[in-house]
């Protein structure tokens, strides 16, 4: 397993529970090459912010890390959020997410589809 791809793991399990996520979690989620440390620092924080609730920052991230892609947010009768991430060309669903918050759904989908990117 790539140490991309833990690092993403490891992210998704600590946004799942919802708190002490550390600011080396984004950095080891979203490593960067040296001549391009500014623009990756802006996508961690991205990151960061939209765990935090931000919709600007989870769809500036989304623009980032995964352009290609297309999303769905739809809410539930409950109050929750289903967020589902597909590729623009495919139909097919990419990766789902459900929580509380829409944010929180998308961001979550689009860890999964990074780590999905990552393969085996």
């Amino acid at each position: 397993m790539s140490e991309r791809k833990e690092a993403l793991q490891n992210l998704l399990v600590k946004v799942e529970v919802g708190a002490g996520i550390e600011y080396s979690a984004y950095k080891k989620a979203f490593p960067h090459p040296d001549d391009l440390e500014h623009e990756y620092g802006k996508t961690r924080d991205k990151a960061r912010n939209a765990f935090m609730g931000s919709q600007d920052a989870v769809q500036a991230l989304h623009d980032a890390v995964l352009s290609e892609y297309r999303w769905s947010l739809y809410e539930e009768d409950d109050g929750t959020f289903l967020c589902m991430v597909s590729l623009r060309s495919n139909v097919k669903i990419y990766e789902e997410e459900w929580a509380k918050t829409p944010s929180m759904a998308r961001l979550k989908a689009i860890i999964k589809a990074l780590i999905a990117q990552e393969g085996e």
